[in-house]
């Protein structure tokens, strides 16, 4: 009887092995692109059905984004900027529709219209208004917006930007690869101008393999959705305590602790940090003008607690460096901070408008768009 020899044994099996390898490969290709294409569905449902609030922080602040650009809405004006613009637009669009009561953080952070102001402007022929502000934004969020829009072809008559010195040289939020705008809307072809600030090039990496990736890129809520299917506590969501779930204290004394808060954003002052989104403001500037996009910059009001915090001398320098950069991209510059008198009354805090505030705001806004008064 004949036997096969071990070295002929192993050669047949080997074209074996190798389509066993191959398909093996060719499956687990297939379930990765599969849990690729998965990943954002099912994060997005588990996110809503256990209440996650720290998975979901990018998308409760700039899911806004997300419906604007997948739409085929086309408004006449945007309006960007950080909570300054959303306070009062809520408030005033509040009082235009007769509702009394309060608004949950949720709530203000996901509105996207300026009822109250769009009145305003329907005399300019403006009669759609999308308000993409996105709350502790920084310039280069706004960079972004820009650019994504543009990519999206939407083509505003008006871009009105409310701007403040946070919005350039925020500690809490300084890093320009790690903000809820950039998880949202952000793609390859804005990396190389983010990563050439050279701020945090580790997030840089991040921010490519989140983009290539995306079961790389939401690592934080799947520790979420453990400790929350668990009934473990989540640290990092613990220790972020809601305005809502604070103990009631005086207008004076919560004014007190938040410029205290403030104080700490602004000092020492970050000259890196500044550097890079005020070279993002002028790009912001430059691309709207090589666009045709009539820009319109707000200076906003803020409290004297709150601009005391500032580091020394820095207003008038932050001033100056708005006016060169608008003159030279054409934008037009309203300073409705030194124009309108506002005082402490106008103000729910240390820098949000309240009702009467936000009517002097967009008042202040619309009269110098439509040329009633020439803005310094």
């Amino acid at each position: 009887m004949k036997t096969q020899s071990p070295i002929r044994a192993d050669a047949s099996q080997s074209p074996q092995r190798a389509d066993c390898v191959a398909s093996a490969a060719l499956f687990a290709i297939l379930l990765f692109a599969a849990a690729n294409f998965l990943s954002p569905i099912i994060s997005a449902s588990l996110a809503d059905k256990l209440k996650l609030q720290d998975l979901t922080e990018h998308n409760l602040l700039a899911n806004k984004l997300l419906r604007f650009l997948s739409s085929s809405a086309n408004p006449d004006c945007v309006v960007i900027g950080s909570s300054l613009t959303i306070t009062p637009a809520v408030r005033c669009d509040d009082a235009e529709s007769g509702w009394v009561g309060a608004r949950s953080d949720d709530y203000i952070n996901s509105y996207d219209r300026a009822i109250y102001l769009q009145r305003l402007l329907s005399r300019a022929g403006i009669y759609t208004i999308a308000n993409l502000s996105v709350s502790g934004a920084l310039v280069s969020d706004q960079w972004i917006i820009l650019n994504r829009e543009l990519e999206c072809g939407k083509r505003p008559k008006l871009i009105i930007y409310g701007i403040s010195p946070r919005d350039f040289i925020d500690r809490f939020r300084s890093n320009p690869l790690h903000t809820p705008t950039l998880a949202a809307i952000g793609n390859l072809r804005l990396l190389p101008d983010l990563a050439a600030t050279r701020l945090y090039p580790a997030d840089a990496r991040e921010f490519l393999c989140g983009a290539l990736c995306h079961i790389y890129k939401p690592r934080s809520f799947y520790k979420s959705t453990i400790a929350s299917i668990f009934f473990l506590p989540d640290a990092s969501s613990a220790a972020q305590v809601s305005p809502h779930q604070r103990k009631p204290v005086s207008r004076s004394a919560f004014i007190a602790e938040q410029s205290a808060e403030y104080k700490r954003r602004y000092n020492p002052l970050d000259e890196n940090l500044y550097r890079a989104e005020t070279a993002f403001f002028n790009r912001f500037l430059s691309i709207a003008r090589e666009n045709n996009e009539r820009v319109a910059v707000v200076v906003m009001p803020l409290t004297a607690a709150n601009r005391n915090s500032l580091p020394p001398k820095f207003e008038w320098q932050w001033r100056q460096m708005l006016k060169r950069a608008c003159q030279r991209n054409d934008a037009r510059l309203i300073d409705v901070a030194t124009t309108t008198p506002f005082t402490d009354e106008d103000f729910e805090d240390s820098c949000h408008l309240n009702l009467r505030g936000g009517k002097k705001l967009f008042e202040a806004i619309s009269a110098a768009i439509i040329g009633q008064t020439s803005p310094k």
